[in-house]
Order: C-alpha cells, then sequence, then structure tokens
C-alpha cells in the first residue's frame, strides 16, 4: 500500500470502531437509566417527573440512533446532562448544590461525541457525591471558550476516585468513561476538529474533569 492508502484504510477502521462504540453505549445508557429507577417508581409522588426526565433521554437517543451519527449537538448534550442531574437529584441527592457558569459561551450547535458531559457528571453525581456522608454535595460545571478551543470543567466535591474505585457500583458501572476516551481518539482520526478529556483529583477531595474541543 501507498502511504495514502494506508491513511484511508486506517481512517475507514476507525469509522468501524467508532460505530460500534457508539451503538453500543445508547442502548447501555437508556438501560442504566431505567434499571436505576424502577426499584424507585413505588409509592413515590415524584414518579411522574422521574419518568419524563428518562423519557426525554430516551427520545433524544433514539433519534441520534436513527441518524447513524457519532456526534450530536450540545444542546442535545446538555440536555441528557440535566435529565441525569435531575434524575439523580430526585432519586438520591435532594441536597445537590448544582453550580453552572458560562453555559452561553458553548454554541448549541457543537458537535460532541454522545455522553463526553453526561458521563462524568453522572459518575460524580453516582459514584462521588450520593456516597458522600459529611459536608455539602457540590456540582460545578464551568463553560469557557478562547480563540481557539472550547473548555468544559466538571467538578465535584465527592469521596473521590480511590474511594470510589473501592466500591462495587463502581466497578461494575464505571466503563463510561473508557467508552469516551476511546470514541474521542477514534474521533481525532477522522475528524479536523480534536477533542480532549482529562481526569485529575481534586485535593482534598472530589474530582475534576476538563473537556476540550478545537474550534
Amino acid at each position: 500500500f501507498k502511504r495514502s492508502q494506508f491513511k484511508e484504510k486506517e481512517r475507514q477502521i476507525a469509522h468501524l470502531n467508532l460505530a460500534t462504540l457508539s451503538n453500543q453505549f445508547r442502548p447501555h445508557f437508556m438501560l442504566n437509566a431505567l434499571n436505576g429507577v424502577a426499584a424507585q417508581l413505588d409509592g413515590k409522588p415524584k414518579a411522574e417527573m422521574i419518568i419524563n426526565h428518562i423519557g426525554e433521554s430516551v427520545d433524544l437517543l433514539f433519534k441520534a440512533s436513527k441518524s447513524n451519527a457519532f456526534t450530536h449537538s450540545f444542546d442535545n448534550e446538555w440536555r441528557l446532562t440535566q435529565n441525569m442531574i435531575e434524575l439523580q437529584r430526585l432519586l438520591y441527592l435532594p441536597d445537590l448544590i448544582v453550580t453552572v457558569t458560562g453555559l452561553e459561551l458553548i454554541p448549541p450547535d457543537l458537535k460532541l461525541p454522545t455522553g463526553i458531559i453526561q458521563i462524568p457528571v453522572e459518575n460524580a453525581l453516582l459514584h462521588g457525591l450520593r456516597h458522600k456522608i459529611k459536608g455539602d454535595q457540590r456540582l460545578e460545571l464551568h463553560f469557557s471558550e478562547t480563540l481557539s478551543d472550547y473548555t468544559i470543567v466538571i467538578t465535584d466535591n465527592g469521596i473521590g476516585r480511590k474511594a470510589a474505585d473501592k466500591l462495587n457500583n463502581f466497578k461494575k458501572n464505571g466503563s463510561g468513561i473508557h467508552t469516551i476516551s476511546q470514541m474521542i481518539k477514534l474521533l481525532n482520526q477522522i475528524e479536523k476538529r480534536k477533542l480532549s478529556f482529562e481526569i485529575n483529583d481534586n485535593n482534598p477531595e472530589g474530582t475534576n474533569v476538563t473537556i476540550k474541543a478545537t474550534k
């Protein structure tokens, strides 16, 4: 093969792998959401609100599946994220404090991999904050823009990754970040716009996730 042909083959393989990951993620998300609340609905006055949040998320993911797209708009990703926050607040974190800044700086039509914001937010809520016993439970989402890129920073003051890693539910359900990392790697081979995803531990507690998308 010539170098150009080899690069094209690499691109085709990346495209196929990305399709596989993307298709695996969508039903995985839906099943997690439904299984996570099924046992909580009996006798709960907030059941209709819970079903509405799940229903909108399922609808967004179903439409993405029909389009066979590997990415969707920031607007849709943010709606998925909001639904996840409200579900966790209704079910497990009634005193959750959420701070959002700079949201207006991100174009609603910016293309992002499905779950790139929702998954780390879900991990922060489900694995970090839900298991925090003392003190308040805080989730912060900060959006910013430079001449070259858009940045999204997700910060929580939960128990941190080391403590969460010892819990069975984190080991069982913590594969979403790995999937997102694979999708970013493959998208960066295919698309001109580049993405980065970094997780750091906060001191003394919690985690910090930074997502960047070049313009």
